[in-house]
């Protein structure tokens, strides 16, 4: 993100908001910022079935901190925006 104090707000709200960040994400010459981030081990990657059930634990597990996120945004830009 360009606007650095924009970035600096959205870091700040997704923090009061309960996501974890690392020390980098608070620097000024920081560019984007992971706030999110779920691994799942699958046993075979080439077994449709068994990726499929993966992504869809991994969406259900992130739902709620994407809701939570998107308050966050809407906070940070307006809800007027598209």
């Amino acid at each position: 993100m360009e606007d650095k104090s924009t970035r600096t707000q959205c870091i700040d709200q997704l923090s009061k908001a309960g996501f974890k960040l690392n020390k980098k994400a608070f620097s000024d010459d920081a560019i984007y910022s992971r706030f999110y981030s779920e691994t799942l081990p699958l046993k075979d990657m080439t077994d449709e079935t068994t990726v499929r059930e993966g992504v869809e634990n991994l969406l259900q597990k992130a739902q709620d901190r994407f809701i939570l996120a998107e308050k966050v945004f809407k906070e940070v830009f307006g809800t007027s925006q598209k």
